[in-house]
């Protein structure tokens, strides 16, 4: 080598420490993930090789500190090894090898090689002889090789080899933009690892190590700077999405299946390593658009529902585009989030705003109805009050009689409201309660009963069936739905009023209904029945509104309906049903 081509040489060999320089400490500034510490920690090893080699190659053979250059140098070749595999394995995900005693195992030999080397001189066993020689400017070195060289030499390769088995396992297996970090990864090994087999074999006097190294600068600042390789590394892949309770799936521009984490895997009920490289259209679950959210030129957004151990699902689909240096597209993600609980939290939120709106309703009514209804009776009994205590001659005792009479009855008017209206309000806040076989003649007595001075005021005839069916239901609850029934056909039937009860079968329930022989209502009338506080006769003075919206608050929680059936002239007919008991019950 001429003198020329030996400033050539270290000019080379300057400009690849500087790069090789510069990207260590940018790794090490910017190990945001744990492969970009591994990362940073090989480049540190390699780094040492090539200062330990540059001081070596340009001090004198006889100068003390030629030898700890090339101390430096040994070490470094010796630490790369280790440090490769252990970042290709981070890189690579396969983080359950990296254990203490595993990485202990691992740098077993390595450490015995930087011990045997420091210790040569003692037992000649990893070299047998360096000598250092200048030819030129620059000093070379010949050695003869002692058998622990050999053992740290095989062992060193067999690191090598497995690290970049790893890598391009992970790139053949990986999506495009892991793909590319890790070939850039391995051929940048190679360019080091082809010298530096040359420079063991002896093949050159000058070790070209360094020109790999420049290369190799080359290449893994096209994987840092270009393709982010401290920035989105697998191993941040799987902190961030293998623990994901989300679903996540990513397909290349083919539809081929790259990348699956656990949760997808779980929903789809596939194996995520062998669902690797297969098309996606395998695995999809039939019963959704996937083609048209998958192929959106803009990616794409819905909602999903799939059939799950616990019942149906809710997921938000979303779709994510990839594109490659060319803005081309090379990849989509597909990502499927569980918004069952946070749909059915809105659902339930939903249904209590409408219940809410419905009471704030009922309240309105209620407070209109109350006030219209005691407003008569109690202005009747304050009144009559008034004009008994004033003690006016005037009256006489039949008068008197006959305004103590009208405070009683408008008095049990009032209680009567009042009943009523504890009724509705215990239906409220009441929960569930035992439901049993009635015996509904029993409960008609007890109604008559009830109502007989009304009965008997009015002269009102009452017709009963022969025999009456055993129902399922709450007596007491039944008992006041039949009370409304019968109190309204005598309020409202002809006069005197003509009382018919019935029942009859309809599917699995029994129809019990009240007919009066009253003036009927209209189509436009019955729509208005059974809502709260609604009276049959708007313009009569009797009713007070709460008799049939408690009639349907019964039903509802017995789990039956109620109806009526009248025409104009030919009376009404009002029913309920309740549920028929089991056979065994009767």
């Amino acid at each position: 080598m001429n003198t020329w081509g030996m400033y050539l040489y270290i000019g080379i060999f300057v400009l690849s420490v500087v790069i090789m320089t510069s990207i260590t400490v940018y790794a090490w500034r910017h190990r945001r993930v744990s492969s970009a510490s591994a990362f940073a920690r090989s480049l540190t090893c390699a780094l040492a090789i090539l200062w330990g080699s540059l001081l070596r190659t340009v001090l004198p053979p006889d100068n003390p500190f030629t030898s700890a250059a090339f101390s430096l140098m040994m070490i470094g070749i010796i630490s790369v090894p280790p440090a490769w595999l252990f970042f290709a394995l981070d890189y690579s995900g396969q983080v359950d090898w990296l254990t203490r005693r595993c990485v202990l195992a691992l740098s077993l030999v390595p450490a015995l090689s930087i011990v045997l080397f420091l210790s040569n001189p003692l037992h000649h066993g990893f070299y047998r002889d360096t000598r250092f020689y200048q030819i030129g400017f620059l000093t070379s070195f010949s050695s003869v090789y002692g058998p622990w060289f050999y053992v740290h030499t095989a062992y060193s390769y067999a690191l090598m080899l497995i690290g970049a088995v790893l890598l391009i396992r992970f790139a053949v297996r990986t999506f495009h933009l892991y793909r590319l970090q890790a070939w850039l990864l391995v051929l940048g090994a190679f360019s080091v690892l082809i010298p530096n087999i040359m420079t063991t074999l002896k093949i050159s006097e000058f070790s070209y190590t360094f020109a790999g190294f420049l290369v190799m600068a080359i290449l893994y600042g096209q994987a840092i700077f270009r393709y982010r390789l401290l920035n989105l590394s697998p191993v941040a892949r799987h902190t961030l999405v293998d623990t994901l309770s989300d679903g996540m799936v990513v397909v290349d521009a083919q539809e081929t299946i790259v990348d699956l984490n656990p949760a997808m895997a779980k929903l789809l009920g596939v194996d995520t390593q062998t669902s690797i490289g297969r098309p996606v259209w395998d695995l999809l679950p039939s019963g959704a658009d996937w083609e048209t959210w998958l192929r959106a030129p803009t990616g794409a957004q819905a909602t999903l529902t799939l059939a799950g151990s616990d019942g149906p699902r809710a997921y938000d689909v979303q779709v994510s585009l990839f594109y490659d240096h060319w803005k081309n597209i090379s990849g989509r993600m597909l990502v499927l989030h569980d918004i069952t609980e946070r749909q059915q939290a809105a659902e339930a939120r939903e249904r209590y705003a409408q219940e809410l709106e419905a009471r704030n309703a009922e309240l309105d009514a209620f407070a209109h109805t109350v006030a219209h209804d005691l407003k008569n009776p109690l202005s009747a009994v304050v009144g009559y009050g008034m004009f008994l205590t004033s003690r006016d001659s005037r009256i006489n005792d039949e008068q008197r009689l006959s305004m103590l009479n009208t405070i009683v009855r408008q008095g049990k008017r009032m209680s009567s409201i009042i009943d009523e209206l504890m009724l509705l309000a215990s239906l409220r806040r009441l929960g569930d309660v035992s439901f049993s076989p009635l015996d509904m003649g029993q409960i008609v007595a007890e109604v008559q009963e009830r109502l007989a001075l009304v009965i008997e005021e009015k002269h009102t005839h009452v017709n009963l069936p022969e025999t009456w069916p055993v129902a399922v239901g709450y007596a007491a609850w039944v008992e006041e739905i039949l009370a409304n029934y019968l109190s309204n056909a005598i309020k409202y039937g002809g006069d005197p009023p003509e009382v018919t009860l019935g029942w009859d079968v309809q599917e699995n329930f029994l129809r019990f209904w009240v007919r009066d022989n009253g003036a009927g209502l209209t189509p436009e009338e019955q729509t208005r029945l059974f809502t709260p506080f609604t009276r049959l006769d708007q313009i009569s003075a009797k009713g007070h509104g709460l008799g049939l919206s408690i009639v349907r608050r019964i039903s509802d929680k017995l789990g039956g309906q109620v109806g009526v059936v009248s025409k104009p002239g030919e009376g009404s007919t009002f029913w309920f049903t309740l549920p028929m008991p089991e056979p065994s019950s009767q």
